[in-house]
């Protein structure tokens, strides 16, 4: 008598797929003098698909004939993405046992 063949659930798992807006159209910007320097207004809708602020700042990467204008996004530190956590919320520390193998 053969066993039988566990059954495989052929059911596959909800994914929420979450879609980012489009992004606006290309469009033609004038290029004004600012003190010594060249610069441009980005459109409204440009600024708020890109989140940025004024006083933000950006990164600018030239090749060849064109440029490209990427936002910054702030870098933060350890201490900064800690900041508030304590052993209370956390729930402190976990016992795993002593050491074993090479770390006795």
């Amino acid at each position: 008598m053969q066993s039988a063949k566990p059954r495989i659930s052929k059911i596959r798992p909800k994914v929420k797929t979450v879609r980012r807006p489009a992004p606006p159209p290309a469009r033609d910007s004038k290029v004004s003098r600012w003190g010594n320097s060249l610069a441009f207004r980005i459109p409204q809708d440009v600024v708020d698909h890109l989140n940025l602020t004024d006083g933000g700042h950006i990164s600018v990467e030239v090749r060849g004939n064109s440029f490209t204008v990427r936002p910054l996004r702030k870098k933060w530190t350890e201490a900064e993405l800690l900041q508030g956590v304590t052993p209370d919320i956390v729930g402190g520390e976990v016992n795993w046992g002593g050491p074993i193998g090479k770390e006795a």
